[in-house]
This record gives structure tokens, sequence and C-alpha cells, in this order.
């Protein structure tokens, strides 16, 4: 009987660190959504109150969710005592493979990126980058688009806005 009793009393301390892990892994999922939707809240807030014209703060609000939901995923797998070190090495192996393939369009989206949040020029303005010149009809997150004097589309990617010396010369620069 001693055996037996032992065996129960294992087997109890056993479920109960497994609840006490899995409650602390989903206390934890559960604080990390509420606090990304605080983040996500008070970027939106922000946008709003400077009146920010653009999809930067759509932007930041997906990758915040995108990235918490795959980090409270985790969580939670690893909570119920699933092993994800393999899964976290795998995801890392395909994001170092997918960042080399895509690295021209990820920088023109990383300089996009700034471009939509610093706003050093807007639609309507009258920009120079190296020899091409136009006024800004759209700014995308690969894209800039110009239209110039003879009414021909220019898309340069962001990443050469972004490293080149942009001249303006428009008078729509001096908003309040």
């Amino acid at each position: 009987m001693d055996q037996i009793e032992t065996d129960l009393v294992n087997m109890a301390k056993d479920a109960g660190r497994y609840l006490l892990d899995a409650s602390i892994g989903l206390a934890i999922a559960i604080a990390l959504i509420y606090l990304s939707r605080f983040i996500r809240r008070r970027v939106r807030e922000r946008a709003e109150k400077k009146k920010v014209r653009n999809n930067f703060p759509s932007l930041i609000n997906a990758v915040l969710r995108v990235g918490t939901y795959l980090i409270v995923a985790l969580i939670v797998l690893s909570s119920f005592g699933v092993d994800t070190s393999s899964l976290v090495t795998y995801f890392g192996l395909v994001t170092a493979a997918l960042t080399l393939a895509l690295q021209d369009v990820l920088r023109n989206v990383f300089s996009g990126m700034y471009l939509l949040a610093e706003q050093p020029f807007l639609p309507g303005d009258r920009i120079r980058v190296g020899t091409e010149s136009g006024r800004v009809e759209r700014i995308d997150l690969r894209i800039t688009r110009l239209r110039s004097d003879r009414q021909e589309e220019i898309m340069v990617p962001n990443s050469t806005v972004f490293t080149q010396i942009v001249g303006s010369t428009s008078t729509m620069r001096f908003r309040p």
C-alpha cells in the first residue's frame, strides 16, 4: 500500500505543478495580449492626435498583433509541456533564409516605414531624387511615386529615396 500511496501523491504533485505551470503560462499570455492592445491603442491615439495621414499606424498595429500572437502561441505550447526550442529554431532559420532572399525588398520596406513615420515630404510636394524630379503622388511601403513635368509616372524605390540626397522645392513644406 505504501507504494500506491506514494505514486498517488507523486501524481497529485505532478498534476499540481502542471496546472500551476499552465496557469502561469496562460496568465502571461493574457497579460501580453492586453499589453499589446494597450500599446496599439496608444499608437492609434497618438497618430490621430498628430493627424498622421498614412498607413504607418496600421502597419505597427499589424506587426504588434502578429508578433504578440506568435509569442502567446509559444508560451501556451510551452506551458502545456511542448518543447518549443526546435520550433523556435525552425522559425529562426526560416526567418534568416527569407531575410537573405528578400534583402532588397526589406530594405525598401524599412525605408518606406521611416518615410511614412518621419514624413520628410508628403504627397503634393515637389522633390528631386538623383536625376529624376516630380511631384510626389504617393508614398508606399516599397516605392515612392512621382509625377514628372512630362506627366510620366516615376517609381523610385524607397531605399534610393532614403540613401540619396533628396531636394525639395515645394512651398508646402512649411506646414504647421
